[in-house]
Parts: C-alpha cells; sequence; structure tokens
C-alpha cells in the first residue's frame, strides 16, 4: 500500500517527465517474459507475467512517446557513436508461446517492431521450464513444511503463505546451479515430498509460430541452447552454447543471428569472460537483466534493460521507462553495496 501511494505521488509530481528530459539520449530497452492473462492462483510468477491489457497500454505510451528500434539497430547506433533522441527497444526471453498469441496482435497494432530471445533447446521439444514446476508445485501443494535431502545437502521450507515468494526464490536459485539430469532429479524429488505429480508442458512457441511473427517486425536471438547460468560454465563451454543457438537460429529461421540474451541476466549470472566471448563467437550485442537505460559508450555485450512485470501498474510503467525507478534502484545498490563494505 506505501509504495503504491509512493507511486501515484511520484507520478503526480512530474518526476517521470524531468528524468526523460534529462535521460533524452539515452534508450530504453524493455525486457519481457510472458504477455497473457493473469491467473490470481499464480502469485510466484506474477513479475514475469503481463496481461494483455497492460501491455496494450504500454506499447500505446512507447509507440507515442519513442521512436522504437530493432535491438541490432541500436548495437548500430552504439558502435557508430551516433545515439541521438529519444529510443526505446523491446524485447522477450524464453520464447513463451503467448508473445505469438497475445503480445504479437498488440505489436502488430502499434507498429513496434521486437526481438525475442530463444532458449534454442526447448523449442518443439516436451522441455518445461524449472522456474514454471516449482511455481505450480507450491502453488499446488498444501504442505505447511518442505524438507528433504539433495546432493548430501539438507534443506528444509516453511510453506505458510507469507513465506511462499521467498521460499520460491530460494528453490529457484538451487536448480540455477544444476545442469540436465540435475534438474530433472530434484524435480522428482520435490514432486515426491510434496507429494505432487507437475505434469510437465512445453510453454514455448514452435519454428512454424517463429517464422510467421518475421514477417511482423519480429527478430529472433539467441538465449544459449540449454538456459544455462553461463558464469557457472566453462570457456569452452560458454562458446559451445552460444555457437549451437545461434546455428540453430540461423538455420531454423533463415537469417544471420546477431543478438543475444544471457540467460538469468544478473552480472553475478553472466560471469566475468561470457561478454567478450559473446563478442568472439560474432554477436552485435548482448543484453542483461540489470536494471537501467543505455548510453553512449556502454559495453554493447552488458547492456542493461528495464524489466516489466505484472506487479507493474501503468504509472510505475512509466517511471520505469523515464529511467526514474532504474537510477532510485542503483542508487540503493550503491547505498546497500557502501553499508556491506564497512
Amino acid at each position: 500500500m506505501i509504495k503504491r501511494i509512493l507511486i501515484n505521488l511520484l507520478f503526480i509530481s512530474g518526476i517521470a517527465k524531468l528524468s526523460e528530459s534529462f535521460n533524452k539520449n539515452k534508450v530504453v530497452v524493455l525486457a519481457y517474459h510472458r504477455v497473457c492473462p493473469i491467473d490470481p492462483k499464480e502469485t510466484l510468477i506474477k513479475d514475469m507475467v503481463v496481461s494483455p491489457e497492460a501491455f496494450d497500454e504500454q506499447m500505446q505510451y512507447v509507440a507515442s512517446n519513442y521512436n522504437v528500434v530493432f535491438l541490432d539497430e541500436l548495437a548500430g547506433l552504439l558502435e557508430s557513436d551516433s545515439l541521438h533522441g529519444k529510443h526505446a527497444v523491446v524485447t522477450f526471453d524464453d520464447a513463451y508461446s503467448d508473445n505469438y498469441e497475445y503480445a504479437l496482435p498488440i505489436l502488430r497494432k502499434y507498429g513496434i517492431p521486437a526481438t525475442i530471445f530463444v532458449p534454442t533447446s526447448y523449442i518443439d521439444s516436451e522441455k518445461s521450464f524449472f522456474w514454471d514446476d516449482v511455481a505450480a508445485l507450491l502453488c499446488a501443494s498444501k504442505l505447511k513444511s518442505l524438507q528433504f535431502t539433495f546432493r548430501e545437502k539438507e534443506y528444509y521450507f516453511d510453506l505458510s503463505r507469507n513465506m511462499m515468494s521467498k521460499v520460491y526464490g530460494e528453490i529457484v536459485a538451487i536448480f540455477k546451479k544444476l545442469d540436465g539430469n540435475e534438474i530433472i532429479d530434484l524435480k522428482k524429488k520435490l514432486q515426491d515430498k510434496l507429494g505432487l505429480d507437475c505434469e510437465s508442458k512445453s510453454m514455448t512457441m514452435s519454428w512454424i509460430q517463429m517464422k510467421e511473427m518475421k514477417e511482423y517486425d519480429i527478430t529472433f536471438g539467441a538465449h544459449t541452447h540449454t538456459h544455462c547460468v553461463v558464469a557457472s560454465r566453462n570457456s569452452d563451454d560458454i562458446k559451445r552454447e552460444m555457437i549451437i543457438s545461434m546455428d540453430i537460429l540461423n538455420r531454423e529461421l533463415s537469417q544471420q543471428t546477431t543478438c543475444f540474451a544471457f540467460p538469468f541476466g544478473s552480472l553475478k549470472d553472466v560471469g566475468e569472460n561470457a561478454a567478450i566471448i559473446a563478442e568472439e563467437v560474432g554477436y552485435k550485442c548482448a543484453v542483461t537483466m540489470e536494471q537501467g537505460l543505455v548510453c553512449a559508450g556502454d559495453n554493447r555485450f552488458l547492456l542493461k534493460r528495464v524489466g516489466v512485470g505484472g506487479n507493474d501498474n501503468f504509472k510505475k510503467f512509466v517511471l520505469k521507462v523515464s529511467g526514474f525507478i532504474p537510477f532510485l534502484s542503483s542508487v540503493k545498490e550503491r547505498i546497500n553495496g557502501s553499508y556491506h563494505n564497512k
């Protein structure tokens, strides 16, 4: 409630217009995951889901106030040091099928180009994302607690309602450290302990749908092959993930893949060498999930974005794209960093 009141006061104050003016030669790269009707029971993934109504309102605002460009156009502007004017870029991570069903008609309505980042091993497969499976299991569980042993480590979680978001984040963090069969094993253990059988199903779009979307100013970038945390991989594995995903996209979509998005996207998830490797294998740019606007002189392979989710009402969205909320977040991080370094 307090946050909502604060957002309303900031919006009324006109700070967004002031922030836009201050950031007039910076670019907002919007980061979405899903666009679909929001299930009130799926609170754990609400920040990954934007309703079609909210997305329509957001795209109308962006189309009216910004020159929306392709991501590789932004890379060209940065490379040529010609970043002037009010530009925006729209991106989606993970190639969810609802991008085709709900987002595409709205993007076409306003003539907005977009880039969708594809984890290629998930396309036309039966694979599901572990974070969706974890959310489904926790939301369906009636237990008050969860206890299990995995990789010789004991875990205990309080499943009371007010702790559920925290527990979800902690379990997802465990999954992020795993690969392949380990992910399958932990998911099976959770199902057994919770007494549930969460049927895995693919939620990604098909190659056929992607080919259709290409006709409407939608481009596709790489998101690794297996949606791995690249910081946990050695240089050869990172290069392999980047090249395989690029080659598959080039072959399936008859395109030259130039853009890359780091899975999960924090600098901790990216690691030290991945940005250099992305340039070496032939990408023109790479985006993170570090929050902020893109400025002239920024590293093209560590571009910031502004994440948009179901917890963002229209006023908060405007404050985000203006750069004001990302600025506040960066100040908060610096203060916290200074405090922890004392």
